[in-house]
């Protein structure tokens, strides 16, 4: 966006709506700081979704953070173990996915 785009359709907002909202928002308000600072928050769960299965590893993301979407279905196959570690590791760290709140 700050090179001319006028938004994206991101897949992982399924994942994380409030911070791809609130980095669009800095974006909009010129400050490029704080959406480098939130996006950089965010990046390592978004960039393991988008390094995975897709369909699945956002599954992974909603099921890690509370929100049941289940596991994949055919012919798509779950995650393997250690990537669904990862994901879920990466949603613990930012807690304000967790469906709790």
């Amino acid at each position: 966006m700050p090179e001319g785009a006028a938004g994206v359709m991101a897949g992982t907002a399924n994942v994380m709506p409030a911070e791809l909202v609130s980095i669009h928002r800095a974006l909009h308000d010129g400050d490029l700081d704080r959406a480098r600072a939130e996006w950089a928050r965010i990046y390592p769960l978004m960039d393991a979704i988008m390094s995975a299965p897709f369909i699945p590893a956002v599954k992974a993301a909603l099921n890690a953070a509370g929100f049941p979407a289940g596991a994949p279905r055919e012919p798509l196959l779950a995650l393997d173990t250690a990537t669904t570690a990862r994901i879920s590791s990466l949603v613990e760290k930012l807690p304000q996915l967790s469906a709790a709140r």
